[in-house]
């Protein structure tokens, strides 16, 4: 109920802040002054985007939030500053909103407003060489993936979609960090970062053509393996290639089957 909505506004920067704060509160998902854009990606998706006189910012929205869910809006904006205190390349953080019912004291709905990230997906970069990759931007994503998993932090959605090559600046961006967490004993996390790597090939292999997806794998791990990760200290690295390719097969089956299932309601 509008009415009875309360709204909790974490913002960064002041020129944002002052068009947030302008706002009456039952248009606060949608500003007066803006627009949102909807673009395209490569593979036709629609992202939202909103344009106004602060910029033009990402709009990650969560829906219809149960108590179970409410954090995890508020733990991906921690998330971001985190990860940006220590170097890594994300979306620059721009405004966190929570609307709560009045009446319940709960939150119903969230947003994450971040700045654009710049470059390409992976996604899109790949799609674009005709299922190439640069080696230039597999030895950056070794690296920064290496840097990631060192720190203790478990990504469990680091598909091609959520990784961004910036040309000019020759870096990758990383973003989505709704299910990102740092494991409290990096040594005792395996499972996490075989499951990481093992989404990243599953990504590669769909994106790219057989060849290219043979040298993208032998050239990342070969990179990453130079980084010392403690999980993976004592194993052998053809033993950790075995694993994370039968992770990477069972993400396969298990996304035909759910195809199948799509067409067949369909």
């Amino acid at each position: 109920m509008k009415d009875i909505a309360l709204y909790h506004l974490i913002v960064n920067g002041d020129k944002l802040k002052e068009v947030l704060l302008s706002l009456p509160g039952d248009r606060i998902w949608t500003p007066p002054g803006s627009r949102c854009i909807f673009r395209k990606d490569a593979l036709g998706r629609s992202i939202l985007y909103w344009k106004s006189e602060a910029g033009e910012f990402f709009i990650k929205l969560f829906h219809r939030l149960r108590p179970g869910d409410s954090r995890a809006p508020y733990m991906e904006w921690l998330r971001l500053h985190e990860l940006r205190s220590l170097g890594f390349n994300t979306p620059e953080p721009a405004a966190f909103i929570t609307e709560y019912d009045g009446l319940l004291n709960r939150p119903v709905r969230a947003a994450v407003i971040t700045g654009r990230v710049p470059g390409y997906s992976l996604e899109e970069l790949s799609l674009s060489l005709k299922g190439h990759m640069p080696p230039q931007v597999v030895k950056v994503l070794s690296d920064t993936v290496a840097k990631f998993h060192g720190l203790g932090f478990r990504h469990r959605d680091l598909y091609f979609s959520h990784l961004f090559y910036e040309p000019s600046k020759d870096r990758i961006h990383l973003i989505d960090f709704q299910r990102v967490y740092r494991a409290k004993l990096p040594g005792a996390d395996l499972y996490g970062l075989l499951r990481d790597l093992s989404q990243l090939m599953y990504s590669a292999s769909s994106f790219l053509s057989p060849r290219c997806f043979c040298e993208f794998r032998r050239a990342f791990f070969r990179g990453y393996f130079k980084h010392p990760i403690i999980p993976l200290r004592g194993i052998p690295p053809g033993l950790v290639l075995m694993l994370v390719e039968i992770k990477r097969r069972r993400i396969a089956r298990h996304d035909n089957r759910r195809s199948r299932g799509r067409s067949a309601v369909k």
